[in-house]
């Protein structure tokens, strides 16, 4: 479930504020708010996460990164 947080709000942050020239500062706003709910989650539950779980979640994270390049290296319309 919070890797597919992660991406969703990644998507939708990247396509609304990191496409044109400049990466507005919301961006970075929700990336430190994203982090800190992984951090707080992962915390909570951290019985479920076994090493399965570990490297899944580590994959998913450069995925996430991957995107943010991906998006950033498309033409846009700005």
């Amino acid at each position: 479930m919070l890797i597919f947080v992660n991406y969703i709000v990644m998507a939708v942050a990247v396509q609304a504020f990191a496409l044109c020239d400049k990466i507005g500062w919301f961006f970075w706003a929700l990336v430190a708010g994203l982090a800190l709910y992984n951090f707080f989650s992962i915390r909570r539950n951290y019985e479920q996460y076994n090493k399965a779980t570990t490297i899944a979640y580590a994959i998913s994270i450069a995925g996430i990164i991957g995107l943010f390049v991906f998006f950033r290296l498309r033409p846009h319309n700005c």
